[in-house]
């Protein structure tokens, strides 16, 4: 990731596109899944109560679900989809400094 990433906080521009760290994507993916995996098998086994295995389960989906609902936010932005500005102005610009068009 960081062989990925690095040259990217150390270029003197200004100004980064998104595409810049699409090379970087793999790898948090397959790392999030290692994580998981590793939590399910070794971390949760460990856990006394049912109720707290199941809390756990349940942040492992909610994670999932907001990953998911985000992407679909998201997507018409990031594949330069042409979509109603009202929704990108409501919904997408968390930040003021977010310009999208």
């Amino acid at each position: 990731f960081a062989s990925q990433y690095i040259f990217w906080i150390i270029a003197p521009r200004k100004l980064t596109f998104i595409y810049h760290y699409f090379g970087s994507v793999p790898f948090i993916i397959l790392t999030i899944v290692a994580l998981i995996k590793y939590a399910k098998e070794n971390l949760f086994p460990r856990i006394g109560s049912k109720y707290l295995l199941y809390a756990a389960n349940g942040l492992i989906y909610a994670y999932i679900l907001l990953a998911l609902v985000l992407f679909i936010m998201f997507y018409p932005v990031t594949a330069g989809v042409p979509f109603d500005a009202n929704y990108i102005k409501t919904f997408l610009k968390w930040l003021p400094g977010w310009y999208f068009a």
